[in-house]
């Protein structure tokens, strides 16, 4: 491997970034408001 290749393929970042990363794309909202009582919770 060239040292060009390893640095356009290894991702270095902190524990925290990575965490705060999939709480910022996470899709839970989208089933939790299609789930059985979301209609419920979106007439309160």
């Amino acid at each position: 491997m060239k040292q060009d290749d390893i640095k356009s393929n290894v991702l270095t970042t902190t524990l925290e970034s990575a965490v705060n990363w999939g709480r910022k794309h996470s899709l839970w909202p989208i089933p939790f408001g299609t789930a059985c009582c979301g209609i419920e919770f979106m007439g309160v």
